[in-house]
């Protein structure tokens, strides 16, 4: 029930956030401000237990959030910007990988015959996922005419269902 809300952030992503000019770090900041001030709202509501905030903990939560959360969103964000959204994207398909080999090197957690399989498929989609088609302005990876520079500033647009047919 996870993947459309994350498929549709990358669309979202794409189309409308990058290619603006606006530096990653800013659309990090941004985001996660606004998802703060939310959670600030809600909490009082929404919250299961009292909150009792003390210094340690403040502080505790704001490394994490600059420091882990913070951190990801600018990379994911210059990703996006870099690569496009279907490139990016494909990095959701690695987490579960890279959780499992540190479970396995720290935990002692076992790796079993089909984990080395699905492991391998992941990593086969992802790789056909980044394949690049040849530069002769037919449909580069994410579904874009034209250049893909062109494209992150705004000159070529998407093509869709309705765009079949017409001539640029």
């Amino acid at each position: 029930h996870d993947a459309l809300p994350i498929c549709l952030s990358f669309v979202y992503m794409g189309r409308r956030l990058v290619g603006r000019g606006i530096p990653p770090l800013v659309l990090a900041a941004g985001q996660l401000t606004a998802a703060t001030g939310w959670a600030i709202v809600a909490l009082p509501f929404l919250g299961r237990s009292t909150v009792h905030p003390q210094p340690e903990v403040i502080g505790a939560v704001a490394a994490l959030g600059v420091g882990g959360t913070g951190l990801a969103y600018v990379l994911n964000y210059r990703l996006v910007v870099d690569e496009g959204p279907a490139v990016a994207s494909t990095v959701t398909y690695l987490m579960p990988i890279v959780s499992v080999l540190l479970g396995a090197m720290f935990l002692g957690e076992s790796v079993g015959p089909n984990l080395v399989l699905g492991t391998a498929v992941v990593l086969a989609g992802v790789a056909l996922a980044q394949r690049r088609l040849p530069a002769s302005g037919h449909r580069d990876r994410d579904d874009v005419v034209g250049d893909r520079d062109q494209a992150l500033r705004g000159a070529a647009s998407p093509v869709g269902h309705d765009d079949l047919g017409r001539v640029p």
